[in-house]
């Protein structure tokens, strides 16, 4: 492969030293969003939390070497969550871990397809209006799947069922959650409003964590419990499935379509950053990037990755 597809490796040995302080604090502020946002994204999807970790690392280095813009950051991602969920619903919750790396594998696999049969051109039939309803969307479906845990009610089924759940069984509301989840949204934004440097999310959620262990809340509110997990070793995740030949074809039509999601999303995100800064994103190359982001996430047990706007803002 030409250095030209590995344009990371190229930037990793041209760096220098004068960069590394203000890397560091850029990394710094990533971190501190993108920690509670990888637990948040691996519950959305119905995994284990630490899966979040996981796809965030193997995102993050396999965008670093292949991806085309710098100011794009991969991981985990809000409506990708949903349809991961979406996609494996129908499957016991003893499989999804592996299940969901195996569908991040997939993913990679029709990213390349892309990138060989150079599809970069289908960009130009996207726009930056098509971004935004699709975010707009997302958030929406965002707010209703999570209404059941901010008032503390137990809503399952689809996000209408959900959302009829709450409404129907308001008497039941936990004013201990939803007074939880409205001290942590204005701490979040207040910390946002008057000291924007500071990483509001971090502090919110350590602070929160602090009050919930100290005053003995976890009776009164459903808490994450402890997370399982450690340092990922690269497998694949078709060992162990009782039947690997026939979870690889349940998944393919999915997999097509967060694909087109994926490359779609990134690429649109992409290019709103890039505009800023007078630049253009180089559409072929972003198939490799994204195709090693997932493949690295799915190696370590993670879930399919997407590009992040809140998080590439951020850089």
């Amino acid at each position: 492969m030409s250095r030209s597809a590995v344009p990371g490796w190229a930037a990793l040995r041209g760096y220098r030293r004068e960069w590394l302080r203000p890397d560091l604090l850029a990394a710094l502020s990533l971190w501190a969003v993108l920690v509670p946002q990888a637990f948040a994204y691996a519950q959305l999807a119905g995994l284990p939390a630490a899966s979040g970790l996981y796809t965030a690392l193997g995102a993050m280095v396999g965008y670093a070497f292949f991806g085309g813009t710098r100011l794009l950051n991969v991981g985990p991602e809000s409506s990708v969550a949903i349809v991961v969920a979406g996609a494996l619903v129908v499957v016991p919750g003893s499989a999804h871990p592996a299940l969901a790396a195996q569908l991040a594998l997939l993913i990679a696999v029709f990213l390349v397809i892309g990138y060989t049969a150079r599809a970069g051109v289908l960009m130009r039939l996207l726009s930056t209006p098509v971004l935004t309803g699709y975010l707009a969307g997302s958030g929406v479906v965002i707010v209703i799947s999570q209404l059941g845990k901010v008032v503390g009610v137990n809503a399952g089924g689809g996000n209408l069922a959900k959302a009829a759940a709450v409404l129907r069984d308001l008497t039941d509301l936990n004013v201990w959650a939803l007074g939880c989840a409205v001290l942590t949204a204005v701490a979040v934004l207040s910390i946002d409003r008057w000291a924007g440097r500071l990483p509001g999310p971090l502090i919110t959620l350590a602070v929160a964590t602090l009050v919930v262990a100290l005053a003995g809340l976890d009776d009164r509110l459903e808490v994450l419990g402890p997370a399982q997990g450690g340092l990922p070793v690269p497998s694949l995740p078709w060992a162990g499935l009782a039947d690997p030949l026939g979870a690889t074809v349940g998944l393919v039509g999915p997999a097509l379509s967060i694909a087109l999601l994926v490359y779609a999303s990134s690429v649109l995100t992409a290019r709103a950053m890039v505009t800023e800064e007078g630049g253009d994103v180089d559409a072929q190359q972003e198939f490799l990037g994204l195709a090693a982001a997932n493949a690295a996430a799915g190696l370590l047990g993670g879930f399919p990755a997407n590009g992040s706007s809140s998080r590439s803002a951020l850089l």
